[in-house]
């Protein structure tokens, strides 16, 4: 996370077995995979906006619903999915979607984008490609909450 959002060089210490790594291949493998799934995001047409209703994680109306219209203006659509709990069985319940949209807790497309059962990025990494392309992405987007 702090490589991520600072882009300053970081190590990662095991204190169990005391080895010491930098993380700079992990995070070009990160910063990779969130460009892949930004652009298949923007080539899609349908997918889930998630959306979380706890405290703290709770997306700005006005921002959802502006971006649901700059998505739609795209020609993607999006549906709407509010979760207390977001897994991957919820998000399937929901029948099928080209791509997913986190607006709930930006770290769950980067620790854990396994839960989600297709290409995600989180909404202000959306937002910021809608209105500039992804020429104008910067991997500290990722951590960025959409409150």
């Amino acid at each position: 996370g702090v490589a991520l959002a600072t882009g300053a060089r970081t190590f990662a210490a095991d204190p169990y077995t005391g080895r010491v790594v930098e993380v700079d291949q992990m995070l070009r493998g990160i910063v990779a995979k969130r460009l892949a799934h930004l652009a298949a995001v923007m080539e899609a047409q349908n997918g889930i906006l998630v959306v979380s209703s706890k405290p703290g994680q709770r997306a700005c109306e006005l921002r959802v619903n502006a971006l649901l219209k700059s998505c739609l203006e795209r020609g993607l659509k999006l549906r709407l999915v509010v979760f207390d709990e977001v897994s991957r069985d919820a998000l399937l319940d929901y029948g099928g979607a080209e791509v997913f949209v986190n607006a709930a807790c930006p770290r769950l497309s980067i620790d854990d984008p396994h839960v989600f059962p297709g290409p995600v990025v989180n909404a202000s990494e959306l937002e910021i490609a809608l209105k500039s392309g992804l020429v104008a992405y910067e991997p500290r987007l990722a951590l960025q909450p959409f409150v």
